[in-house]
């Protein structure tokens, strides 16, 4: 799984608007349990000159996402982005086009309050546009909220109704680390907008109070998890390709069905070297790419990687994990094998259509399943044994380089997880030697309901949706 979802703990609306007699303004409103959050701007409503605008206040619980490091449910500093959603909630008023937004760092204590009525703004409460708190002497700075503009960031709305989708990782990486005291966002019209003599009426997002599940307003973390495990499908070096030569294997350290680092080695490099036999024979120094013996890596606890290019006829050869770089290669830790393909070019362009299948998918999953493994077949449509490759052979399970997931529930066909496709390909699914698979979190999907799994795959810069899904139901 390469995305993790954290909801808010406290939000609310507050504003400076008029009431209905309009004569008095509404600053000592509190809207903290209202299932909408709204930003507005309307100017000359009372009088020529007037202006009522409204903003938002949301925070969410640092420690769930300091505690999802230190379990290893995210990456590190770096290596993961944070995202700010909220969710339009569909009104019958006008929305504000072209219109731009601001998030920035609230900078001190606020409380939600317990207030509902965003129409007449009949309960009062804090907090509200004049203070932040029940406490005394706690009033904003400034009316409207008390906010650092060093790292605010904004999002466009072009024609009104789209949901709020931004990265805020500077911010969330400051609260992480302690740098940053944590007091929550705050939402609005950029200061521009808000000072212009124009109406922006009105935008409404769903609240963690919402009903519905999938609209509450969240940080979500994002990852690409994909490791492309090439054991399965390691190709001779060829002089049709370039780069393309340089492939990737793992190893993979599992005791009793848990990853665990070599004590040896824990994050350090680990050296391969290749050989025509599992227990000696040629030594295959021709690698042209990379420096000999090759190497690796430390990918995450349990895992390492090396890659290399491979010049040779061999059809079959072993690579062997050592301690100590060459010449004085000391314990050799595994050996594994990596049985050639030769490239050729082809006669036509024409690429194959695939057959898809879930090999592990079961009729229902429970939320409390946060790390299941989901393992997929993957063969070309058009191939066709004969009686004795039936017999004697196993099908070829055929590696997709880049192939998303995502997942729709099906009351209603809504994507409740989106096709990771752009720069942060959190929905890319890796392979090894036995195929493609990811890994899922069901606590990121409402209990009660059926869902799909459904698959795109992209070829050359072209995008392809696989036009079968497969159904799963989420229980508790």
């Amino acid at each position: 799984m390469a995305f993790k979802k954290f909801y808010a703990s406290k939000d609310n609306t507050i504003t400076n608007a008029f009431r209905f007699n309009g004569s008095t303004r509404a600053t000592g409103s509190n809207m903290g349990l209202a299932d909408a959050l709204e930003v507005f701007k309307v100017y000359g409503e009372v009088t020529t000159s007037s202006v009522e605008l409204s903003r938002v206040l949301i925070q969410f619980d640092t420690s769930q996402i300091i505690n999802a490091r230190t379990n290893d449910d995210i990456p590190a500093s770096g290596s993961v982005d944070f995202f700010l959603n909220m969710y339009n909630a569909r009104h019958p008023f006008t929305v504000p086009r072209n219109s731009t937004m601001v998030v920035q760092p609230v900078t001190r204590a606020w409380n939600e309050g317990s207030g509902m009525d965003m129409d007449e703004y009949k309960d009062l409460g804090k907090s509200n546009w004049i203070s932040a708190s029940t406490t005394a002497g706690q009033e904003w700075t400034t009316e409207g909220g008390d906010v650092s503009s060093i790292y605010d960031v904004s999002a466009s709305f072009l024609n009104g109704p789209e949901d709020l989708s931004i990265n805020v990782s500077n911010v969330v990486e400051r609260w992480v680390a302690g740098t940053l005291s944590n007091y929550g966002y705050l939402v609005s019209l950029t200061a521009s907008l808000e000072g212009d003599s124009d109406t922006h009426y009105t935008k409404k997002f769903f609240a963690r109070s919402s009903e519905y599940f999938f609209k509450r307003p969240t940080i979500e973390a994002r990852w690409n998890s994909s490791t492309k495990d090439q054991r399965g499908d390691f190709y001779a070096s060829s002089s049709l390709l370039s780069t393309e030569n340089v492939q990737e294997i793992y190893m993979y350290n599992y005791f009793r069905g848990d990853l665990k680092n070599i004590p040896t080695i824990q994050g350090g490099p680990i050296y391969v070297q290749l050989f025509t036999s599992a227990s000696g024979g040629e030594n295959l120094s021709s690698a042209v790419s990379v420096n000999y013996p090759v190497t690796g890596g430390h990918v995450e606890t349990g895992i390492y990687s090396a890659s290399f290019d491979l010049d040779t006829t061999a059809s079959v050869v072993y690579d062997r994990w050592y301690q100590g770089a060459s010449p004085a290669l000391s314990t050799c830790f595994h050996t594994g094998t990596l049985t050639l393909k030769q490239h050729d070019a082809q006669n036509n362009s024409k690429r194959e259509p695939l057959v898809l299948n879930i090999t592990n998918l079961r009729d229902s999953y429970s939320r409390r399943e946060t790390n299941t493994r989901v393992r997929l077949y993957t063969r070309k449509r058009n191939w066709s044994p004969n009686i004795y490759s039936v017999a004697k052979n196993k099908i070829e399970n055929y590696l997709v380089d880049n192939m998303f997931y995502k997942v729709t529930r099906k009351i209603d066909n809504s994507d409740v997880v989106s096709y990771g496709t752009g720069s942060i390909k959190y929905t890319l699914l890796s392979y090894d030697a036995s195929g493609s698979y990811f890994d899922f979190n069901f606590s990121n999907l409402e209990s009660g309901y059926a869902y799909e799994f459904k698959f795109i795959i992209k070829e050359g810069t072209n995008y392809n949706e696989y036009p079968e899904g497969f159904r799963f139901r989420v229980e508790d």
